[in-house]
C-alpha cells in the first residue's frame, strides 16, 4: 500500500519481531551490510533453500503435496494464463 514502509508498516510492530514492507533489494543490501559490519558472510537464501524451509519437513514431492498441477493454488507464480495476456514472456510454468 502507498505510504508503507518497515518503519510503519499499518500496524503494531515491536523491535522483537521481524522486518516488513523492505524490496528483495533492501533486504539483500541489508546482508551485504551485515556481512561487511560483522566480518561474517550473510546472504539471502536461494529459491531452492526457501522452498525447502516453506516444505518443513513434508514427505511429499511438494510441500503442497503430490500434484505440480496446484502448483498456482499455492504459490504467486505466473502461470499459462499469464502468458496471454503478457505477451513476450518466455515461459510459464
Amino acid at each position: 500500500m502507498k505510504g508503507l514502509t518497515w518503519r510503519r508498516p499499518g500496524f503494531q510492530q515491536s523491535d522483537t519481531e521481524p522486518v516488513v514492507c523492505v524490496s528483495w533489494d533492501d533486504a539483500n543490501n541489508y546482508a551485504d551490510w551485515l556481512s561487511e559490519k560483522t566480518g561474517k558472510s550473510y546472504r539471502l537464501p536461494t529459491f531452492e533453500e526457501s522452498q525447502a524451509a516453506a516444505a518443513a519437513g513434508a514427505t511429499t514431492a511438494y510441500w503442497w503435496g503430490e500434484e505440480a498441477g496446484d502448483l498456482c493454488t499455492h504459490l504467486n507464480a505466473a502461470d499459462a494464463s499469464y502468458k496471454r495476456v503478457t505477451p513476450g514472456t518466455t515461459k510459464a510454468v
